[in-house]
């Protein structure tokens, strides 16, 4: 089971599931020899599913056994959480999913980044409050030792600061 995949079989299964191409996904799985969290220009097969929004694609490859803490093989050592985190299409929704499958809100990527900061930086008060309703530390530091309050305010992002503000001094 542990045998490496032709590189034609490890494409098929990435290019399936950035395609979000379900059939072709299942068939390649029916292979013993697939390796569902196989790398590939750094990323699994489930960052590509939850960075373009294939929800079934995520669902059916976490069912099937990939490990949804799997890091990038590449300098964002990131998780599928912080790949769903950067895409605009049914971001809450496959969050959601991969958080009920095991997923860390507070996995730190390269230089220390949560999903937060991410929000943070991009002044996103909803991403931010779904975020923080779900378990996000408004007080983690990532890499620089800035949490995601300096970091929206550094960037100016106003409401995002705003809304962490708010956020951290209840909890003080």
């Amino acid at each position: 089971m542990n045998q490496l995949l032709r590189k034609g079989d490890v494409m098929s299964l990435h290019q399936a599931a950035m395609d979000g191409k379900k059939t072709e996904i299942e068939d390649l799985l029916k292979n013993e020899n697939v390796q569902i969290d196989a790398l590939n220009d750094g990323w699994s097969p489930l960052h590509l599913a939850a960075h373009f929004g294939h929800i079934d694609i995520v669902r059916l490859l976490l069912e099937k056994g990939a490990d949804v803490h799997v890091k990038s093989g590449n300098n964002m050592a990131n998780t599928p959480l912080h790949a769903a985190a950067a895409n605009m299409k049914n971001r809450q929704e496959m969050i959601g999913l991969l958080l009920a499958n095991g997923a860390d809100i507070n996995e730190q990527q390269s230089g220390g980044w949560t999903i937060l900061h991410q929000a943070a930086q991009h002044n996103d008060p909803e991403m931010i409050s779904y975020f923080i309703e779900r378990g996000a530390d408004p007080f983690l530091v990532k890499g620089d030792g800035k949490t995601a309050l300096q970091l929206a305010e550094e960037e100016e992002s106003i409401e995002a600061a705003s809304l962490l503000q708010n956020y951290t001094l209840n909890k003080i």
